[in-house]
């Protein structure tokens, strides 16, 4: 779209090419082959939740990288996220009521 909407001139030169290819055979491909193979491997729910896992990356990059301050709700909303994450792959079980009991 940026030809259409830019507001100087568009110049397309080989380099500018090869960067927008790559970008998206490398980015966007790779990408999609991993969604898929993950997909295979661990079904739809599985799959799904590594796309939770993102904005806990995000705020450690943003510590990491630009210097951000950590306040307390930062490191209790990453932990909700990985507890849900280990919820839904079944990788983390609540005791049944029963199992307690015994």
């Amino acid at each position: 779209a940026t030809p259409f909407v830019a507001l100087s001139p568009v110049r397309l030169d080989p380099w500018i090419v090869l960067s927008i290819v790559l970008l998206g055979a490398l980015g966007t491909g790779v990408a999609y082959i991993w969604n898929q193979n993950t997909l295979r491997a661990w079904g739809p729910t599985g799959a799904s939740t590594v796309t939770y896992i993102t904005p806990v990356v995000g705020v450690a990059l943003g510590v990491a990288v630009l210097g951000e301050h950590v306040s307390w709700n930062e490191p209790v909303g990453a932990l909700v996220v990985f507890l849900g994450i280990l919820l839904a792959q079944d990788r983390l079980r609540r005791r049944s009521p029963r199992a307690a009991r015994t």
